[in-house]
């Protein structure tokens, strides 16, 4: 055994959980240590390749059926990749006088415009 962390058969490599798709790279798995699991990093004498964890979802907007919201919703602006989790962010909620033109979904924000550039969209109700 390699002091400092030596790596099993396999290296660690993240590019391994890019084809898996909603994934991103969590680390090194831990295999062995000093002392008893679960091992810290300084504690690990053998790491093995990397941990993809599936990335989280964000929370989906829930709509009365007058089209107010009910539970305010989340998109994802950005993570999901690499060695990065999902960043969910609050959906974004149109202003007096604005419509909505997208809707938030938990892969992107809702898009608003001014009414008086009305071209199809929905106006939510306040």
């Amino acid at each position: 055994e390699e002091e400092g962390g030596a790596t099993a058969d396999e290296p660690y490599d993240c590019d391994q959980c890019a084809p898996m798709g909603d994934f991103y790279c969590g680390g090194p798995v831990c295999l062995e240590g000093v002392g008893s699991p679960p091992w810290s990093d300084d504690r690990c004498s053998l790491f093995g390749t990397s941990r993809c964890e599936r990335c989280k979802m964000c929370r989906e907007e829930v709509l009365d059926q007058d089209g107010r919201v009910i539970t305010m919703g989340q998109y994802r602006a950005s993570g999901c990749l690499r060695e990065a989790d999902s960043d969910c962010r609050d959906c974004t909620l149109c202003g007096a006088g604005e419509y909505q033109v997208q809707p938030c979904t938990p892969l992107s924000d809702r898009k608003c415009a001014p009414v008086g550039d009305k071209q199809g969209g929905t106006l939510l109700p306040v």
